[in-house]
């Protein structure tokens, strides 16, 4: 019996933790989305349009090298910070094909 309920709590835990990720990553995601928006500034709404629009799709394109750069060790967090951004950002573009945002670690 003590060994079901420690798998069941095995299987609880998991499951939070499971879903404190996932919700971990929401909030990154729409922290993001939310300083782009900022970064566009009131006088472009074309830019807030836009960044509304295509984050969530470009943001799912990034999927693999957000997820990279989530699980990633200290050593290697800023190159795969830096493969996620320079793509999150080359995807949001204007009505040209032209990206709003580029990646400048500065």
């Amino acid at each position: 019996m003590k060994i079901l309920q420690n798998l069941g709590l095995l299987i609880f835990l998991t499951t939070c933790f499971t879903g404190c990720d996932q919700l971990m990553n929401k909030i990154a995601a729409n922290y993001l989305k939310s300083s782009l928006k900022d970064t566009c500034g009131e006088d472009d709404p074309a830019c807030i349009a836009a960044v509304e629009k295509q984050f969530d799709t470009c943001h799912k394109r990034s999927e693999k090298e957000w997820d990279s750069y989530i699980n990633s060790s200290s050593s290697n967090e800023d190159k795969l910070l830096k493969i996620y951004s320079e793509k999150m950002y080359s995807c949001i573009v204007n009505d040209k094909g032209e990206p709003y945002f580029y990646y400048n670690p500065e």
